[in-house]
């Protein structure tokens, strides 16, 4: 069996699960994935269906041996490390797992992995799946292939939508909050964005309480519109998957949302730093309906805030309209 880890977040799960996607060699009965604890809807939700179990990142000796013999039950022979703590390579070596693939960066990767390549990703020099697929075809012999985007589905949409009073509503959903990993655009442009929607729109509002900062000042001024339906620290994963699906656009900024949203095959706009680690290259959404906006400005490695505000508005709207979605101009 077939074993490949990512622990980590939504965005970085989705860009690792198609790397099983790309070869005949693995199916649900003779591959398993862990993941982080947490993420379980984004498997149950995914196409294929992936055998799978979720774990805490963190160490504590009794994950430790309760993983260790999960590795001996499951007779596991190979292993794709796409990102782990230190531990689940020391498992893996513990458990003398013939193959262990990962990337060679700290001292324990070349001890524990007897397979694997130096990937400098903060370079940012290729797409986090492309990164991870160069780690899959230490596995194969076959060609590289560029990833396929992971499906989502979420097939009782209809009743959580019912269960938020968005049955037979055509709607937006901006998300503008993230949790400081990168450059977000400025408030103003969100408050802007949604208030240009809302001449003819219905606006959905999603976000956790950590997306405070973003979200209250919007919250401060259309709290009572009628055409806003407000979300935020309202949503399970599964129910957010659900609401994203009927979405008939999804704004974004670098975040595990507009992953989702993009693996529904929503029409998705992220709205992405030109700080080169932050950047669309290495972390952009992968779908049949995505278009991106970074600052004009050229890639850097140093952190401006302000710049983030060379992504326009209009240009923004201008992309809602084209995915044939009527935007009016203010007056």
């Amino acid at each position: 069996m077939t074993l490949f880890v990512r622990l980590d977040r939504i965005g970085d799960l989705i860009l690792s699960l198609p790397a099983d996607q790309n070869s005949d060699i693995w199916n649900e009965t003779n591959s398993l994935w862990v993941i982080n604890d947490g993420l379980d809807f984004i498997m149950n939700r995914a196409t294929p269906k992936r055998n799978f179990v979720s774990i805490r990142k963190t160490f504590s000796w009794m994950q430790f041996f309760a993983f260790l013999k999960l590795l001996r039950q499951r007779k596991i022979e190979q292993a794709v490390v796409f990102h782990a703590p230190w531990w689940i390579g020391f498992a893996l070596w513990l458990a003398r797992v013939p193959r262990r693939v990962g990337r060679y960066s700290q001292w324990h990767s070349f001890l524990f992995f007897n397979f694997g390549v130096r990937q400098k990703r903060s370079l940012s020099q290729a797409h986090e799946s492309e990164y991870n697929m160069e780690l899959i075809h230490l596995l194969i012999d076959e060609p590289y292939e560029m990833i396929t985007p992971l499906s989502l589905r979420h097939t009782e949409a209809e009743s959580v939508l019912k269960k938020f009073q968005l049955s037979n509503i055509k709607y937006c959903l901006v998300h503008p909050g993230m949790n400081g990993s990168a450059l977000n655009w400025p408030t103003e442009s969100y408050q802007l964005l949604v208030e240009t929607l809302l001449l003819n729109q219905h606006v959905v509002i999603t976000g956790t309480k950590t997306d405070a900062p973003y979200i209250q000042p919007l919250y401060e001024k259309l709290e009572n519109h009628s055409s806003v339906t407000w979300l935020h620290e309202k949503l399970s994963g599964d129910e957010l998957i659900a609401i994203l699906q009927k979405a008939e656009v999804v704004v974004a900024p670098s975040t595990g949302v507009a992953h989702l949203s993009a693996s529904l095959g929503t029409p998705t706009i992220g709205i992405y730093s030109n700080v080169i680690a932050e950047s669309a290259k290495r972390w952009g959404p992968i779908g049949a309906k995505v278009m991106v906006f970074e600052p004009k400005s050229d890639p850097t490695t140093e952190k401006n805030p302000e710049v983030m505000k060379e992504i326009e508005v209009a240009e923004v709207l201008n992309a809602i309209k084209n995915f044939g979605i009527p935007i009016s101009e203010p007056t």
